[in-house]
């Protein structure tokens, strides 16, 4: 029993995994310090906006993704050679693009009636939600390809990141005062975007 706990202790994915959780979980306490930070600075109505805005954000998220993120981690991981690992990402990320752009698309047209039809006084939160909202949806697209080809410092890294970059606006709102819903609002969604931006420093042409 002692030598199979040895063993498991000495493992390479037993040190991943403790590593990967200690950077979600890091990553995970800076956003929710930025957030306690926003909720007051901005005060409960504008909060408010700000939290149906980022529901909003979420559910979108997850109907661009439709499984692919599971589809990468599963099969992005198993296959060996280069060429099938990057169809895989390539064609996931080429399905994500179209439903964004038909999720835009229905913003654009759309967020007036959306916010008419649940009373919502801010239609720019929801046409913000929309949009550069689905930063979110491209940022797991390059966690999960990291993720898929074992870069785990890499995805800790991006996602450190993306929290970190969360939090410095909060010391911005606390250092100036600025209490816009949907300048926070905008920043925080696109915090995610950030790492996306160097997508080619993070997955090389090899992968």
């Amino acid at each position: 029993m002692k030598k199979k706990l040895q063993l498991i202790l000495s493992s390479e994915g037993f040190f991943q995994s403790v590593k990967t959780l200690f950077g979600s979980t890091l990553a995970t306490g800076i956003s929710a310090i930025a957030l306690m930070v926003y909720s007051r600075v901005l005060g409960p109505e504008k909060f408010g906006e700000f939290s149906v805005g980022f529901a909003i954000v979420m559910i979108l998220t997850r109907i661009n993704d439709i499984g692919f993120n599971t589809a990468i981690l599963r099969y992005g991981s198993q296959k060996e050679d280069i060429k099938d690992k990057n169809f895989i990402y390539s064609f996931t990320l080429k399905y994500k693009l179209f439903i964004s752009l038909a999720i835009i698309l229905i913003g654009i047209i759309f967020s007036g009636a959306i916010t008419k039809l649940f009373n919502f006084s801010n239609q720019s939160i929801i046409l913000t939600a929309m949009t550069l909202g689905l930063a979110t949806v491209y940022y797991e697209q390059l966690l999960n390809t990291l993720q898929s080809l074992h870069r785990f410092n890499q995805a800790i890294a991006i996602n450190v990141v993306q929290a970190v970059t969360k939090l410095f606006w909060a010391l911005v709102l606390l250092a100036t005062g600025i209490s816009s819903s949907l300048m926070t609002f905008a920043w925080y969604i696109l915090a995610p975007g950030i790492p996306v931006l160097f997508w080619k420093k993070f997955v090389s042409k090899d992968t």
